[in-house]
């Protein structure tokens, strides 16, 4: 074992001892194929009722597996090894496809316009510049403050009204927002759902779109009170209460109802593309919902009031009304609340909720300072180094200086950064008499829950104790 607690794979003995007379010889049909599995999984005794995931299989393993097959069975998809694991069963699929007809060969897509290409790097370069215009605001702010504040005199100061100008639109968060904003509202004007050509301009405007907002660095603002107003700001329309950890969509056509909750690194995007095709879809996420982190919803799907989606599941198709749902592919798992807490964690003892304005201004004021903790704890020692270069004018006489105490200051301002960042941290965190006086959850259905606990935000509408039943089937 690594100290990390998973296991050494290098530490293992391979290939592994295996002794032939362990299992009864195979059929003839079933020889073929088990020679692919131990190729994949390694020497193992194999029967017709062995199952190739109980034997190690991965998905990794299942995708070298696919790739040996495919050159005799080039139909096989990965879902259909899922769903016949065991080797008499995988025999019987890959014989079922040699007696349905000719071979048939798997389509290429077709090739991109010619404009595809040049038009991506164009609008990789416009971003890249944008991005570098950032650190020279912010670069121009520094060089502005050491002639204010410290009397450099061989720095030439920047006039002011520009660089703050620079500053609030290039740098600051406010500004990167909602210029990012604009230009995404800009692209994802006018789509429609539907099914377009890989790299066509309809293709191209949801990529620009998509970059855009990535390259604007606006995690930060995920997972707070701020984040249903970066999602309403990029065309999502988002109900009241919801907790949003994830990117938001750059196509405008995403609806998540009130009080909704989706974890860190789901996607939500409401769009992908299939072999030479662009899909572009709506995504409706109804009132209540649960969507678990690094989940993937694929476009057209709607996921009904008060569901549940399993942590990393791979939703391809609609997920009806108080039901919960996970995997790759896609089952059901039982009904949705079982282990949701009965109480809300708002009423507890020395827990108050803020009023959505006041959270969101809270947030950005906690982004603010976070932002202004490394050049506090570069402040001192600065200070310390310039306070003898102050009648300086030539830069000549300065290099020699800055080169010797650039690095003594870079490294003694760590420390203190981690001492602001913990100063920062414990002046935020609620008292432990707080802490302990919230009680232990049972869920509505008296089971005891905790490990789905409420993801309610402390800023959202109070949750009913009994959601309203929709008709059976229903997607809410």
């Amino acid at each position: 074992m690594k100290s990390s607690g998973k296991v050494d794979r290098t530490a293992l003995p391979w290939p592994l001892p295996f002794d032939a007379g362990e299992a009864p010889p195979l059929p003839e049909d079933l020889r073929w194929l088990a020679e692919r599995w131990t190729a994949v999984l390694g020497p193992a005794p194999l029967t017709p009722e062995s199952d190739f995931f109980a034997l190690g299989g991965s998905s990794v393993a299942v995708a070298h597996l696919v790739t040996a097959l495919r050159e005799h069975h080039p139909q096989l998809e990965f879902p259909q090894v899922y769903a016949n694991p065991t080797l008499a069963g995988m025999a019987d699929l890959l014989a079922g496809m040699a007696d349905s007809g000719p071979r048939v060969e798997r389509r290429q897509p077709a090739a991109m316009p010619r404009f595809t290409g040049p038009a991506q790097i164009a609008w990789v370069t416009a971003l890249t510049g944008v991005a570098g215009l950032r650190y020279v605001a912010g670069a121009t702010v520094a060089i502005w403050a050491l002639g204010q504040f410290f009397g450099a005199g061989w720095v030439v100061t920047p006039p002011v009204l520009p660089t703050l100008i620079a500053w609030a639109v290039l740098f600051s968060v406010p500004g990167r927002l909602y210029g990012t904003a604009l230009v995404v509202r800009v692209l994802n004007a006018g789509l429609r759902p539907g099914r377009y050509r890989r790299g066509g301009l309809t293709h191209l405007r949801v990529w620009a779109a998509d970059r855009a907002i990535a390259t604007a660095r606006l995690e930060y603002l995920l997972g707070g009170p701020a984040a249903s107003h970066v999602h309403r700001m990029f065309g999502t329309r988002v109900g009241r209460g919801a907790h949003l950890d994830h990117m938001p969509s750059a196509t405008g056509l995403v609806r998540i109802g009130h009080g909704v909750s989706v974890g860190a690194e789901a996607d939500l995007h409401g769009h992908w593309v299939e072999a030479g095709t662009f899909v572009l879809g709506e995504i409706v996420v109804g009132d209540h919902a649960r969507i678990g982190a690094r989940s993937i919803v694929l476009p057209g799907v709607r996921v009904g009031s008060w569901a549940e989606i399993q942590a990393g599941s791979r939703v391809a198709s609609s997920v009806p009304a108080h039901e919960y749902w996970g995997g790759s592919p896609l089952r059901r798992l039982g009904e949705a609340g079982v282990t949701w807490p009965s109480e809300d964690p708002r009423a507890a003892r020395g827990v108050r909720a803020w009023p959505v304005a006041l959270a969101a201004a809270g947030q950005m004021f906690t982004l603010a300072v976070l932002a202004l903790l490394p050049m506090v704890a570069l402040l001192p020692w600065v200070v310390l180094v310039l306070s003898p270069l102050r009648g300086a004018t030539d830069f000549r006489d300065v290099l020699p200086v800055m080169a010797l105490w650039v690095p003594v200051v870079v490294v003694l301002a760590v420390p203190t950064w981690f001492l602001l960042v913990s100063a920062f941290v414990r002046l935020l965190a609620p008292p432990s008499s707080s802490r302990a006086s919230i009680p232990r959850t049972r869920s509505r259905r008296g089971r005891r829950g905790a490990s789905r606990t409420s993801c309610a935000a402390p800023w959202s509408a109070p949750i009913p104790s009994t959601p309203p039943r929709p008709p059976p089937g229903s997607c809410g």
